[in-house]
């Protein structure tokens, strides 16, 4: 999924030079209007459809702009009911809100400049819809929609984080089956491998698809930057070695020429005493030698800082390590509660959440958004849950205790 932009050409063709120009008050308004274009912005959305999470990023546009600009949506071929995860984003473009969260497997967007506010114009493929069309043959749909699609199969290839060695299969299949639990999708869902030919295979409904794009994406991900911690250690990790070897060597050479000071000395001091060497040669040859093994201090003081540096690199990689097994048990499950005591709820989750944080726990509780439903007496409340793994599976358990209560 990539947004193909149109505009590129100007920003190539810009010059270094300064040169004076004089601006008419019509370019200076035209040049305020495209800076104020590029326009950051936050959205919390629960989690639905595309058609709700485009409304969502408007009503957000609309709040948060100073002087807003209009987020121009066309969804076209059925892509409306394509499920959106929950998503919390901070300081972003819409453009690029837009592409983080739609399924890359599902959706093309493309973007279009042709003045005045931008277009972002997103588009099914042609598997999204095939799977997310309702029975009888019209479009859309909601999350819960695209659970009860028919199943489909869809391959994925694995093998570029499972030839590397970061990921077995085993734990790929584990985080796919508890990614797809917390989505109340693993009853239906068929999750197989194919170790020789590097695939995944699932079998399930659209919404059990995106679940699954999205923990691949996620784990690839983390190989990768687990790939690149990795190259970094290793490429400071034979500069400080090769200095390391030099540093030896250069000490073995300052022991040589103290030998060899040494023995020029002792040779000078001999001919001195029979009158066929001067004190002047006797002191340079004293000389020498101090120089030498001073020339070795250094050496070993450098060499001592070398080894410093190179144990402290070694623990550096150690905790990044550590630290990065820790996080890889962790999970983050979202949930929307439906319960008639919103206020009373939420403080409920931000108790735990206080809690947790007193006891040192690394797991979190975020509310990320309260929903008032007029027409019923529930209302919705979506939490996030981040922890290991066994403890989500209890604060999802926990969450529908709570629901409809």
């Amino acid at each position: 999924m990539t947004i193909r932009r149109t505009l590129t050409a100007a920003l190539v063709g810009l010059s270094v030079l300064t040169v004076p120009v004089a601006i008419t008050p019509a370019q200076e308004a035209s040049s305020r209007a495209n800076f104020q274009s590029v326009r950051l912005m936050d959205i919390s959305f629960g989690g639905g459809t595309l058609a709700e999470f485009v409304v969502a990023m408007q009503k957000a546009a609309e709040q948060q702009a100073t002087d807003p600009t209009p987020i121009n949506v066309i969804l076209r071929d059925e892509a409306k009911g394509i499920p959106i995860p929950a998503v919390v984003l901070r300081r972003v473009t819409p453009e690029a809100a837009f592409e983080a969260a739609c399924p890359r497997g599902l959706t093309d967007l493309d973007l279009v400049r042709s003045g005045g506010a931008p277009i972002i114009v997103i588009e099914a493929k042609p598997l999204a819809i095939k799977s997310a069309g309702a029975r009888d043959g019209s479009g859309g749909g909601s999350a819960r929609d695209a659970r009860q699609q028919p199943p489909m199969l869809r391959v994925y290839s694995v093998r570029d984080f499972v030839d590397n060695d970061q990921v077995t299969y085993k734990v790929l299949l584990d985080a796919m089956r508890t990614a797809l639990e917390a989505d109340d999708s693993a009853s239906a869902a068929e999750v197989l491998h194919h170790e020789s030919s590097g695939v995944l295979i699932v079998r399930g409904n659209l919404q059990q698809q995106v679940v699954a794009e999205q923990t691949l994406d996620a784990i690839r991900t983390d190989t990768r930057t687990v790939q690149e911690m990795q190259r970094r250690y290793q490429q400071q990790s034979d500069i400080l070695k090769q200095r390391l070897i030099s540093g030896e060597n250069q000490i073995r050479r300052s022991e040589m020429e103290i030998q060899a000071a040494a023995e020029q000395l002792d040779q000078t001091m001999a001919l001195a005493e029979k009158d066929f060497a001067s004190q002047q040669q006797v002191l340079e040859s004293k000389r020498a030698l101090d120089a030498a093994m001073l020339q070795r201090e250094l050496a070993q003081s450098e060499l001592q800082v070398l080894r410093t540096q190179y144990d402290a690199l070694q623990s550096e990689y150690d905790m990044l390590a550590q630290k990065h097994a820790a996080q890889a048990t962790t999970t983050s499950t979202t949930v929307e509660i439906r319960t008639p005591q919103l206020e009373t709820t939420a403080k409920l989750f931000q108790v735990l959440s206080d809690l947790l944080k007193s006891s040192g726990s690394n797991a979190s509780i975020s509310v990320l958004s309260m929903k008032k439903n007029s027409d019923s007496k529930l209302h919705a409340l979506t939490v996030e849950f981040e922890g290991d793994q066994e403890a989500a599976k209890h604060f999802k358990a926990m969450c529908n205790l709570v629901s409809g209560s």
